[in-house]
């Protein structure tokens, strides 16, 4: 969202005509769940203990970083097992996380870093991610399909634009087992302080994952946007990208952006099938700028099998 729509958003949250994640009263119905405030947290047995429901609009802290939701009003949307360890994301056909979706064939089940509108990370520095990921199921990707992204802030004057870094979901190649599907690194970048068209995604890796196999990602990243970025990415304990003199952002005041999780997608509402369901977990995610090299060899354990 560009900042005059921030700002726009803002303005009507406050009137109490519009709900935002960037103002605190993200959720909207999301046209299969039920309508009103959300579920309550009520924990239920699971198989590491109990598992919660957060209620929407919470904020809460994953490895004492402060997260809030982007899901929708369901109970299905998002839960947290085994003493928040590990997150759980669900998104069925017609899952809207916020207002700024609708109409725009987007879905998504995700939570924010709760202060990243106010403390992006600044350019100049290094910046580490650490996470256990594993996809659930094989539903039906039409369009793109982006599991974790650093989320810009725009400046005055330029349009939306697609996260600098993502993670994301594709069907795997032709001739691939059955089973499996494609996890991918692509970013975006621009010298330009002010984007009237979103810039092209650069691929940087890509790889088939098995279906309900966990794997462990530790990713540092110093943006940058005039051929001095570096981007370094270890999967399951091997290096899979070294890369430097990229470019990896936006030449943005605010700086690099911030973490967002779970599951965000671009679907045809009109055609696409009731079974379009998709279920990923994260456990141990861990971020930050001190480095978090020492978990490519030992990562921590994920309580969860």
């Amino acid at each position: 969202m560009s900042a005059p729509s921030r700002i726009a958003q803002r303005l009507l949250c406050a009137l109490g005509l519009a709900v935002c994640a960037a103002c605190g009263s993200g959720a909207v119905n999301s046209g299969v769940g039920a309508p009103g405030a959300g579920p309550t947290p009520t924990p239920t047995n699971g198989p590491c203990g109990a598992v919660v429901t957060p209620a929407q609009n919470s904020t809460f802290a994953i490895d004492g970083t402060s997260y809030t939701t982007s899901y929708a009003n369901t109970s299905w949307s998002f839960q947290t097992l085994c003493g928040g360890a590990v997150q759980r994301f669900e998104l069925r056909p017609g899952d809207v996380g916020w207002s700024g979706d609708l109409g725009l064939d987007k879905q998504r089940s995700e939570i924010i870093t709760a202060d990243g509108y106010n403390s992006p990370y600044p350019y100049g520095h290094e910046i580490w991610l650490s996470y256990a990921f594993r996809a659930l199921s094989s539903a039906p990707i039409v369009g793109w399909h982006v599991v974790g992204q650093w989320h810009d802030h725009p400046n005055l004057g330029s349009v939306a634009l697609s996260p600098p870094l993502a993670f994301n979901l594709a069907p795997p190649p032709a001739g691939a087992p059955s089973g499996v599907v494609q996890l991918s690194l692509w970013s975006r970048s621009s010298p330009d302080p002010v984007l009237t068209v979103n810039p092209t995604a650069t691929a940087r890796w890509a790889a088939n994952i098995t279906i309900g196999q966990w794997n462990e990602i530790v990713l540092r990243v110093l943006p940058g946007f005039r051929n001095d970025a570096q981007l370094q990415l270890w999967v399951n304990g091997r290096q899979v990208l070294d890369g430097t003199a990229l470019n990896v952002g936006y030449n943005e005041a605010l700086g690099f952006g911030y973490w967002q999780f779970g599951v965000y997608r671009q679907e045809d509402r009109a055609t696409e099938p009731a079974s379009n369901i998709d279920v990923v977990e994260y456990a141990n995610v861990e971020q930050g700028q001190n480095s978090l090299m020492a978990r490519v060899g030992a990562p921590l354990p994920i309580p969860l099998k």
